[in-house]
């Protein structure tokens, strides 16, 4: 099985149902790959989905999509 680094737009567009690229993100999640994010990109998914005027997620919605996320992929953290 192929190994693959998840961008952090890939988890987004994940979660947007109306982004232009759910459909096809939805499509490379539920394919064969061993998927694989950074703990880099869990912040940054928290940081886009809850800031601006009209944020696409709460608070709780994006914790729980991070917890998600954790479940499903390998999460890489920075090492010394």
């Amino acid at each position: 099985m192929s190994k693959l680094l998840l961008d952090t737009n890939i988890l987004i567009y994940s979660k947007d149902k109306s982004s232009q690229f759910h459909l096809k993100s939805q499509a490379l999640l539920g394919s064969s790959f061993d998927f694989y994010i950074t703990s880099k990109h869990l912040s940054e998914y928290y940081s886009v989905t809850t800031k601006g005027v009209t944020p696409l997620l709460t608070s709780e919605q994006a914790l729980a999509d991070l917890e998600e996320f954790s479940a499903y992929f390998t999460i890489l953290y920075l090492s010394p």
